[in-house]
């Protein structure tokens, strides 16, 4: 009988083990998501913001264009991202383009 107790106690312990394990690695990989992403949207907003004051202004609205659909976006990032938008749409209006 106290067989049977023992290998009960064993396999409860072993499967804590492994649903702690599980929560870990879980938490671990949507850390490095986001992680990833905020790093990816930061040089994606560098890169845009680069042909922007460059004066390269078409290639700028496609840069910006193409950060709406970022996973990442901080309040910085988002209030930067419409105000070139607008100034980028207005000057496309403006020169005909």
């Amino acid at each position: 009988m106290s067989f049977i107790q023992d290998e009960s106690k064993q396999s409860s312990y072993i499967w804590d083990l492994v649903i702690i394990l599980a929560l870990v690695l879980g938490g671990l990989g949507v850390w490095y998501y986001y992680q990833s992403s905020k790093k990816s949207s930061h040089q994606a907003f560098a890169h845009a913001e680069r042909l922007y004051k460059e004066k390269k202004y078409d290639s700028a609205l496609v840069a910006f264009e193409k950060l709406k659909e970022l996973d990442y976006l901080d309040a910085h990032q988002d209030s930067l991202l419409f105000t070139r938008l607008d100034f980028l749409l207005d000057y496309k209006e403006s020169h005909g383009q």
